[in-house]
């Protein structure tokens, strides 16, 4: 297991800017990857580059394999992993904010966990998040190009999933 983590642990649990990240980073996870949270206090947002493995949000499980993105909202209990013979690679961000859940409702995203088949477009996205959280010198402007980024990831999921998932049985 290797990760690449920017943090901006200064920041959490002001509301200084409209959208914030707690950490942001690349995991390229083993077959023993797995993080659980209980009312976790950060939304996640994350892009399966590579590999599969399940998510489980409020009791409900989820496949998520490489192009989806997942999107596990603040509050809620959930546990990912990733597949013991196929790990992930993933781009990530923890984020919050005042805009952060309006924003995922706006667009109606509140009530899908994982998105299947994402284009290009949104991994370019995750990887300019990535380049913004890393360069960091000016903290606002850092925020402001995430933020960009994020609204236009919602835009695209919005646009190109209109479907609801469903979870395993």
């Amino acid at each position: 297991m290797n990760e690449i983590i920017k943090s901006f642990p200064q920041y959490y649990g002001t509301n200084l800017y409209p959208f914030m990240i707690e950490m942001a980073g690349v995991s390229y996870c083993d077959g023993q990857y797995c993080i659980a949270r209980e009312h976790s206090h950060v939304n996640v947002m994350e892009y399966i580059k590579s590999g599969n493995g399940t998510v489980t949000c409020n009791g409900v499980t989820y496949i998520a394999k490489q192009g989806d993105v997942i999107l596990l909202p603040e509050g809620s209990n959930h546990i990912y992993r990733s597949d013991s013979d196929d790990p992930w690679v993933k781009i990530w961000i923890n984020f919050y904010g005042p805009i952060a859940h309006p924003l995922i409702l706006a667009y109606d995203l509140s009530n899908q966990i994982v998105f299947h088949d994402c284009d290009e477009k949104t991994a370019r996205l995750f990887d300019q998040i990535i380049d913004f959280a890393n360069r960091g010198e000016d903290i606002e402007e850092t925020f402001s190009e995430c933020s960009i980024c994020f609204h236009q990831i919602l835009s695209d999921l919005h646009q190109k999933h209109p479907e609801k998932t469903i979870g395993m049985d």
